[in-house]
């Protein structure tokens, strides 16, 4: 007697479930100084089943502006072929000043004038790296020159920019030459 086995038939279906991984590069929290050019240092995705995903990789949050100081979440997620999302992975990014702003004189840093001409003063210009022209911040100060009394006299240009990043102060010497014809008045 044999024994005859009932032929059944499975059918298996293979789903994928499975989100693929995304791996953050570099530091998820960085600091990036104003003004400089912010390159992304990326992501990557990675699906078991797909394998490289990384052209499903899609940006969203923030976008870094290099130069504006504040923080930033740039968020990155990635879908393979199935339709399975990655969780959202981020970094922030802080965009910060700390250089301060230069100074450049127009004209000689030392000049001179006749006694009793008027001193026209050619200024100065200040250039911020993050901030760009800064020049209509600058303060002068320094000596009021008295075109009649020979001597020397300073004038100090000053310029902070938006983070209170503080130039070097510049000077000028202004000399009013002992040539006065004992004419004028102080």
């Amino acid at each position: 007697a044999m024994n005859v086995a009932v032929q059944v038939t499975r059918q298996v279906q293979v789903v994928d479930t499975v989100a693929p991984d995304i791996n953050v590069w570099g530091d998820t929290n960085m600091t990036h100084e104003c003004g400089e050019e912010f390159i992304d240092p990326g992501v990557d995705a990675w699906d078991s089943c797909d394998g490289d995903v990384n052209n499903s990789i899609v940006l969203s949050g923030d976008t870094v502006n290099e130069n504006a100081p504040g923080t930033y979440v740039i968020k990155y997620k990635a879908v393979d072929s199935n339709g399975n999302w990655t969780n959202e992975a981020t970094r922030t990014v802080t965009v910060m000043d700390t250089q301060p702003p230069e100074i450049t004189l127009l004209g000689n840093q030392m000049m001179s004038i006749n006694c009793g001409s008027t001193f026209t003063d050619p200024g100065a210009t200040a250039f911020d790296f993050c901030e760009g022209d800064i020049s209509a911040r600058i303060t002068v100060g320094g000596d009021t020159i008295n075109r009649y009394l020979p001597g020397d006299y300073f004038i100090s240009y000053n310029v902070s920019d938006m983070s209170d990043n503080t130039a070097f102060t510049m000077y000028r010497q202004v000399t009013v030459l002992d040539n006065c014809s004992g004419e004028g008045e102080g």
